[in-house]
């Protein structure tokens, strides 16, 4: 019984990718106990493979907490 040759297989595995990700915020404190938060990250992906893999994400993220 002869194994299989996968020669291609390595072409698959390629990985070559860029990223760049860049985070901003702030917190407020509302009062003794109480505070907000404003959050921003944006996020880049480059495949240097599969260009339909690559794209440019922001996300934002605010909130308030509170201790009673």
């Amino acid at each position: 019984c002869a194994l299989p040759i996968w020669s291609d297989l390595n072409q698959y595995s390629e990985v070559r990718v860029e990223t760049t990700r860049w985070s901003a915020g702030f917190d407020y404190l509302l009062g003794a106990q109480a505070s907000c938060y404003l959050r921003y990250q944006y996020f880049d992906f480059a495949d240097g493979t599969q260009a339909w893999n690559s794209g440019t994400s922001h996300l934002l993220l605010g909130g308030v907490d509170a201790v009673f």
